[in-house]
């Protein structure tokens, strides 16, 4: 008897491989005139986007109103981003993690306006194509937005932390994609 409980419903985006991810960053990074060797304003571009989308909203919620382990969240429903306080402080003060966290938010609403996320029933043991994971692509977009891997080429670890504001870790990933995309 099935009783249901073999199917969970998963996220499922329009396909974007690593190079259309880079593509669309690159294409940010101009609309903004940053340059690929400047670090990326993020929490600027979060407060001036109500400004060129008239739909979208930000919040910034005390962080004992966010969920357990909710950062930041952006619903489509409503386009409306909310922020845990010390997020939002955190990117205004130069955190990478916290940076890297809006940056994530951003991707969500880029992406989904540039494509389609729908919701599927799938097997318990059923994955999603990384492609079509909107995490993997907004994870993707932030570090790519963050720290464009054609400019990283001469930079160490510790010298894109500083020139990119990013933390180690997203460093450190950018410059194995780097070494991999050449």
């Amino acid at each position: 008897m099935n009783n249901g409980n073999n199917n969970n419903m998963a996220a499922i985006a329009s396909p974007l491989s690593r190079k259309d991810i880079h593509h669309l960053t690159e294409k940010i990074r101009r609309t903004f005139g940053i340059e690929e060797t400047e670090s990326f304003p993020i929490v600027e571009v979060i407060e001036m986007l109500p400004e060129i989308d008239k739909t979208f909203n930000f919040l910034i919620e005390e962080d004992r109103y966010m969920k357990p382990n909710v950062y930041a969240e952006y619903f489509h429903s409503s386009n409306e981003m909310i922020i845990a306080e010390s997020v939002y402080d955190g990117a205004t003060n130069g955190i990478g993690r916290h940076r890297f966290t809006l940056a994530h938010e951003l991707g969500h609403y880029i992406l989904i306006k540039h494509g389609e996320v729908s919701f599927k029933r799938i097997g318990v043991n059923a994955r999603v194509e990384q492609y079509c994971n909107p995490e993997w692509q907004a994870n993707e977009f932030s570090g790519n937005l963050l720290v464009p891997i054609n400019s990283i080429t001469n930079y160490s670890e510790t010298e894109i932390v500083k020139r990119y504001i990013v933390s180690y870790q997203v460093a450190e990933i950018q410059k194995n994609k780097n070494a991999s995309w050449l």
